[in-house]
């Protein structure tokens, strides 16, 4: 039901895009915008206890520009830095997406008075399709293919268009934006240390999901950049079927998994990690884990009900599986080892990212519904 991977980090220099300027310029643009606020940080005491954690926190990402979803975050940040960047106007913003990231450009494209077209991967849920198009100047295309295939589309598309490429991961002539969606993505880190400060703790672990890797290169990249050797120790969290990050920290180079059966962790199923951010993965991570779809539902569960005295949390499938993970990690004996190689107990403060609320009501209410959290 879940794997672990331990890996003996060799830190190396961050990427030269991944700096201290970078970092400050994105957090100061987004502080500049209408609707912008840091999302809150939930302290899980209860959970924590019965853990045997110093502490577990939690960033409700759901609260985001009311998209109730992190993703804008990468989105906006890319568009704005092409648009600054570029000799040409951006004309027309491409995406593809299970459903989250094109919901995020399509809002991005809407607030910079551009039209958007977003390709939808197969296995979309019509309600997800339905609210990227409510966003208006927005076409939906779906399609039949995987993840991985529908960007290749969309790639195809937007050279063929002249339109800008809005994507998390390395394609040519479109890697720039790639990068610009990974710092996007160091807002995160930014507010929760502010947020941990002011409560007089500091993170000793992080654990991050992640589809192509995007997100927890940015997260990990900030905490690198600010913490130095205060970093905390990092975890990677991937679905079972899916673990390209994981497959290549044991083969030592990139790893592609070309089939991509349908988990219910739906933003995460890629099968080809990130390039630009996969050596600072491979080099800076603590752990890598790999996770059934009934670990993220014992995390939804937890969450959405919670130990009396911890706030409750609507998070989806991807927001809660490094909930699950960390439940899964100190509670299950076969996992005593690896506990002790990270250095968790009870002076761990352990910091979380719940990146999606409920995305697809339908189904979360049928995962929190179904059981009582595993006590």
């Amino acid at each position: 039901m879940m794997e672990l991977y331990l890996n003996t980090p060799k830190p190396e220099p961050l990427p030269t895009w991944m700096n201290e300027r970078a970092f400050s310029s994105v957090k100061r643009d987004y502080e500049h915008i209408t609707g912008y606020e840091p999302t809150p940080l939930l302290s899980l005491c209860g959970l924590a206890e019965k853990l045997s954690l110093g502490g577990v926190y939690i960033k409700d990402e759901s609260k985001r520009f009311g998209l109730n979803a992190f993703k804008a975050l990468g989105a906006l940040n890319a568009v704005r830095q092409a648009a600054g960047s570029s000799l040409s106007p951006v004309k027309k913003l491409v995406a593809a997406t299970d459903g989250n990231f094109g919901r995020a450009v399509a809002w991005a494209a809407k607030r910079e008075g551009l039209p958007a077209v977003i390709f939808m991967s197969c296995g979309t849920k019509p309600e997800r399709a339905e609210a990227i198009r409510s966003m208006g100047m927005t076409t939906v295309i779906l399609t039949d293919r995987n993840y991985d295939e529908t960007i290749h589309m969309a790639y195809e598309y937007a050279q063929k268009e002249s339109g800008l490429l809005v994507q998390d991961t390395e394609l040519p002539g479109f890697q720039a934006v790639a990068r610009s969606v990974a710092v996007g993505y160091s807002v995160m880190p930014a507010e929760a240390l502010e947020q941990m400060k002011a409560l007089e703790v500091a993170p000793t672990h992080v654990f991050a999901q992640a589809g192509v890797g995007s997100m927890a290169g940015g997260v990990l990249g900030y905490l690198t950049d600010t913490l130095k050797e205060n970093a905390p120790k990092f975890g990677v969290v991937e679905t079972w079927e899916v673990p390209c990050i994981m497959e290549s920290a044991k083969a030592g180079h990139k790893v592609i998994i070309d089939t991509l059966p349908v988990t219910s962790m739906a933003g995460l199923n890629c099968g080809e990690p990130n390039p630009q951010t996969l050596p600072l993965l491979l080099s800076h991570a603590s752990c890598f884990l790999r996770c059934k779809d009934e670990v993220t539902f014992e995390g939804m569960r937890r969450l959405a009900k919670p130990i009396p005295g911890d706030p409750p949390v609507i998070s989806g499938e991807c927001g809660a599986v490094t909930l699950g993970a960390l439940i899964r990690l100190m509670k299950d004996e076969a996992f005593r080892e690896a506990r002790e190689a990270l250095q968790l107990g009870k002076d761990s403060q352990v910091l979380l990212f719940s990146t999606e609320g409920d995305t697809d009501p339908k189904h979360y209410r049928e995962i929190v519904e179904s059981a009582e959290p595993n006590e």
